[in-house]
């Protein structure tokens, strides 16, 4: 059974979010802003996306898909349970858009506590 990441301190959010942004990544969907209350500012390496979502508590990002013209986003806060760090997220019903959707509630419910 895969054990949940468990989050501490703000300062373990890192391998949640590290999580979620790869496993997003490889389903194709690729950062392209981070908006940390300042307005939105482009990052083009995952690196630079964590690097501006551990600035703050509660971010916005939004992440570009090939064939999709429109982006998608997400809220991340910090400091809840690993299965909470998502705190609302874009639903579309188009097949990127419910793609989108359950990635990110597979990915969520993986996080949870589960029970022994």
């Amino acid at each position: 059974m895969k054990t949940p990441l468990k989050l501490g301190t703000q300062g373990s959010d890192k391998p949640i979010l590290h999580s979620l942004l790869k496993t997003l990544q490889a389903a194709g969907f690729y950062v392209s802003t981070v908006d940390n209350g300042d307005g939105p500012v482009k990052v083009r390496t995952l690196g630079a996306a964590l690097e501006e979502i551990l600035a703050v508590d509660d971010s916005v990002v939004t992440f570009a898909h090939a064939g999709e013209s429109r982006t998608f986003w997400l809220r991340v806060v910090r400091g809840n349970a690993p299965d909470e760090t998502v705190n609302d997220f874009v639903c579309r019903n188009t097949p990127t858009g419910l793609k989108f959707t359950h990635t990110i509630e597979t990915w969520s419910d993986a996080q949870a506590p589960h029970d022994a």
